[in-house]
């Protein structure tokens, strides 16, 4: 009994690292979202996230949404708020 209890102990701490260290992903210059919205961000190189007010301003930067990422809504709370991104000139 006492191997079994080890061994879930074991597994379970395993799954607690791989989760915590999901959330440390580096997402430096990345397009990200979460999966309950629409909204798409950058990720600057100062850590911080930068919204498209809307799809047409997304639109003079990225031909498609190819390149976002989902995070988590902890994940992108993380994230300070940056700028809004501006239409490319």
């Amino acid at each position: 009994m006492k191997n079994i209890t080890l061994g879930v102990f074991i597994c379970a701490s395993f799954l607690i690292g791989i989760t915590a260290h999901a959330e440390e992903i580096d997402l430096t210059n990345s397009l990200v979202k979460t999966a309950d919205s629409t909204a798409v961000y950058y990720v600057s190189e100062d850590g911080k996230r930068h919204a498209f007010p809307h799809q047409k301003v997304y639109k003079t930067w990225f031909k498609d949404f190819s390149l976002v990422q989902t995070i988590t809504g902890t994940q992108l709370a993380s994230l300070p708020l940056g700028k809004n991104i501006l239409y490319r000139p």
